[in-house]
């Protein structure tokens, strides 16, 4: 059965996690996507200077997760 990633890729009330498998644009590999910043700084720090637009902003935009995602998964940002 093919895995519906664009579906997984949408937050709701009922599902709010978008994390899902990604293939990273960079090289070969496919983290989650939660996982992913991490690839880019451990694999690829220089993305965000080498990496020209819009794929840089394309790239960005697949791995961020909205403030409305992370209420709804009840993530809090303590003030430090």
């Amino acid at each position: 059965y093919p895995f519906q990633v664009s579906a997984a890729l949408k937050s709701s009330t009922t599902k709010p996690s978008t994390n899902a498998p990604l293939k990273c644009s960079l090289c070969t590999e496919t983290h989650w996507k939660y996982n992913m910043p991490k690839h880019l700084q451990d694999r690829h720090p220089s993305w965000k200077v080498s990496v020209p637009l819009p794929d840089r902003d394309i790239l960005a935009s697949a791995i961020s997760i909205s403030q409305e995602e992370e209420a709804r998964m009840k993530i809090t940002h303590s003030q430090q």
